[in-house]
């Protein structure tokens, strides 16, 4: 068996087991699906209110509320957990097993980050279903779209995840990387797609936004569903994407290789 299988089946094994063990936490993952729920309603109602009866930036109301249901969704596939279980397992000492085992320590934050996703999206996903029945949201579906979303999703959340395993990894030099955490999260809330769509941003922001690498974890796939952009905008996306994941890939593993070097804990 080759090492790519091994670790393949090795990450599928682990991913089983922790699915199996976070449901357990029903009550957890209730109360973390309606955080998911609520965030958007209110970002929902703020922009229905500015639509009104005309649009804005060409965002009419049914526009805001199929947004924000989708949203829903992708917001939870995309959130990366892998920051989290590095640093700790770096901090904590915990690392050091797992440095004995033929399976590098990422793939076991990549098995802890999809259990958490298939977990909660037990509970979350007729949360949504339910929002999109009683909403009920006036939208011109397009499969070119759908088809288009299912890579661009897949995309992001590779994105997000090598973007959180990099903050992650920077528990090998600072005892405490959440401030890197937090500033990440805080700059991607303002132009990632969440607090706004990027089209409403303003212009010299919405610039911004289009070049750095935080809408393509969240906002640029829900754009993508919604038929928000041409054909150009389309391919500048997953371009842009493409190059933020190459990128990520590259500077997590020079970081990887640097940080072990030097690592010194011992856990259990």
């Amino acid at each position: 068996m080759s090492a790519a299988a091994r670790t393949l089946g090795g990450t599928i094994s682990l991913t089983k087991a922790n699915v199996s063990q976070l449901l357990q936490y029903r009550l957890v993952l209730l109360l973390y699906g309606l955080r998911q729920v609520l965030n958007p309603l209110l970002y929902m109602a703020v922009w229905w209110a500015v639509a009104g009866d005309g649009d804005v930036a060409g965002f009419r109301q049914g526009d805001v509320v199929i947004y924000y249901i989708v949203f829903m969704g992708v917001a939870h596939f995309t959130w990366a957990t892998g920051y989290g279980q590095l640093a700790n397992l770096i901090r904590l000492g915990r690392l050091s097993p797992h440095l004995m085992r033929p399976m590098n320590p990422i793939w076991v934050a990549v098995s802890g980050d999809l259990a958490a996703k298939l977990s909660a999206a037990v509970m979350l996903v007729p949360i949504w279903v339910a929002m999109y029945l009683i909403l009920r949201p006036q939208f011109d579906f397009q499969w070119l779209n759908v088809a288009l979303f299912v890579p661009s999703v897949v995309l992001a959340a590779s994105l997000s995840f090598v973007a959180g395993a990099c903050l992650g990894l920077t528990a090998f030099w600072v005892t405490k990387p959440g401030p890197f955490f937090n500033v990440w999260y805080n700059v991607a809330f303002a132009v990632g797609g969440q607090v706004a769509p990027v089209a409403l941003l303003p212009g010299a922001i919405k610039a911004l936004a289009v070049v750095l690498p935080f809408r393509y974890t969240l906002g640029f796939p829900i754009e993508v569903f919604i038929g928000s952009l041409d054909s150009a905008e389309l391919a500048l996306g997953f371009a842009l994407q493409a190059f933020w994941i190459a990128f990520g890939l590259a500077l997590m593993r020079a970081l990887w290789r640097s940080g072990i070097k030097q690592y010194q804990a011992v856990g259990a």
